[in-house]
C-alpha cells in the first residue's frame, strides 16, 4: 500500500519501486532490486537492521508530516 514494492509477475516476484530505489542504493549497496515472494522481503529486512531503521524513520516522518 505504500508503493515501495510492486508485483512484477504472476509467480510472486516483487520489484522495488523507482520511488525508493535511489534511497535504497545509498543505504545498502548490496540490495536486491527484485524479491521472490514476501518472505524474501522479510528475510532481507531482518538481515539489514540499518535499512529497516531507515524505512521506519521514513514512515514515521510521512505519518507525522
Amino acid at each position: 500500500s505504500w508503493g515501495f514494492l510492486k508485483k512484477e509477475t504472476a509467480q510472486g516476484s516483487l520489484m522495488v519501486s523507482e520511488q525508493i530505489l535511489p534511497e535504497l542504493k545509498l543505504i545498502d549497496t548490496e540490495h536486491p532490486e527484485k524479491f521472490r515472494g514476501v518472505n524474501r522481503v522479510i528475510e532481507y529486512l531482518e538481515s539489514k537492521p540499518h535499512v529497516t531503521k531507515h524505512l521506519v524513520k521514513k514512515f514515521q516522518d510521512v505519518l507525522t508530516g
